[in-house]
């Protein structure tokens, strides 16, 4: 059932003020007071900056720190500008989470999910509770353009085709592949997964979806979502613990997709014809990695993060740096903003310009 309406939330968002200062990879910890929010590195994690303060318009201090980032996504065609889905609204940067602002259409409400248009800027799309809602203002107002009859069927996942951006799809909590191909106006359920869809990627080639399904692994589509690889999902039974998926990431030019979990790092570069384990710190099933990205313009250079640090390889995920977090919180999102690698003497690294945000998720409580 679509139900089409314009509406603006009028509450106002009142947060704790915390002043953000530049925090280093201390072991202590008794600085880790910090429980959400958005921190940013520019040296692979060693020291840490947090992001968190919102602009008002009267100057009053007001501070996103305590909420769950649940989603953060950059504009396809300005990385600057980004916006995150929190556990109370929607906000959004223009200059790479230095500075905040709250999207006014979106004050209230946990955002699950957010996608931005491929080629119109102020077009944007959030998921909230069992509705999906549209705005073509930067976030003023928003337009709701599909409504779920199911009590458990909470949107959580959503992303756009780049190619047709016609074309959306959205994973539900109780399992479903939903798609419409007008822009919104009709939906179809393309499959029932019957577990949680948390992730939705499409690739270089946007006929090919991937779905992060929590209890069921990384699964493939090479045709839009009318059907699925069963052997992609065979192929990730000799990995233990390959269902407990978290996150995923995906490199456009190498076609590399890497799924994050209790099962560690997995990759694949062939759609889930074969799949390879990248050797990290902790054995498979010790840790929990929430979040994993890719660089954009090098695939080498692999991001993971937990509830207990941050980690960082430059060589494909043969070797890491670890760093303690500057937070008692899970890291739930990375994103990165970086310009063309440059050569040192050794190896390919990225250069100074290289920012990268992690949006924090609280503990759940004993």
């Amino acid at each position: 059932m679509i139900r089409h309406k314009i509406f603006l939330f009028s509450l106002i968002l009142v947060l704790p003020l915390f002043l953000g200062a530049c925090i280093g990879s201390s072991n202590s910890s008794s600085s880790l007071t910090v429980l959400g929010g958005v921190f940013k590195t520019v040296d692979f994690g060693k020291t840490w900056v947090s992001k968190s303060a919102v602009a008002t318009v009267k100057n009053q201090p007001v501070n996103i720190n305590e909420l769950d980032m649940l989603s953060l996504v950059s504009d396809p065609q300005d990385p600057m500008t980004i916006y995150a889905g929190t556990s109370f609204g929607m906000f959004y940067s223009y200059d790479f989470g230095e500075s905040w602002n709250q999207a006014r259409g979106m004050k209230t409400g946990k955002i699950n999910g957010v996608a931005v248009h491929p080629s119109e800027k102020c077009t944007l799309y959030a998921t909230t509770g069992r509705y999906v809602y549209k705005s073509k203002d930067c976030g003023r107002s928003f337009e709701s353009i599909h409504y779920n009859d199911s009590p458990t069927a909470e949107v959580d996942a959503i992303v756009v085709d780049s190619f047709n951006p016609e074309i959306i799809y959205i994973g539900t909590m109780d399992g479903d592949l939903i798609k419409t191909i007008d822009g919104g106006k009709t939906w179809k359920t393309m499959y029932r997964f019957k577990k949680p869809v948390h992730r939705l990627i499409l690739a270089k080639d946007t006929r090919i979806l991937w779905a992060g399904v929590y209890g069921l692994g990384a699964v493939v589509s090479l045709d839009g979502g009318e059907s699925w690889e069963e052997e992609s999902l065979k192929a990730q039974k000799a990995f233990s613990n390959y269902k407990d998926v978290l996150d995923l990431a995906y490199h456009a030019d190498s076609n590399t997709l890497i799924s994050s979990g209790k099962h560690g790092l997995l990759k694949t570069i062939d759609n889930g014809q074969t799949w390879e384990s990248l050797p990290i710190l902790t054995a498979p099933g010790e840790l929990l990695l929430y979040s994993v990205a890719i660089h954009p313009r090098d695939e080498k250079q692999i991001y993971y993060g937990t509830d207990r640090s941050f980690n960082y390889s430059n060589d494909g995920g043969q070797n890491w740096a670890t760093f303690r977090l500057p937070a008692a919180s899970r890291v739930y999102q990375i994103l990165i903003y970086g310009g063309a690698p440059q050569a040192d003497a050794t190896t390919t690294v990225a250069g100074p310009s290289t920012h990268v945000l992690i949006g924090l998720k609280k503990p759940p409580k004993d």
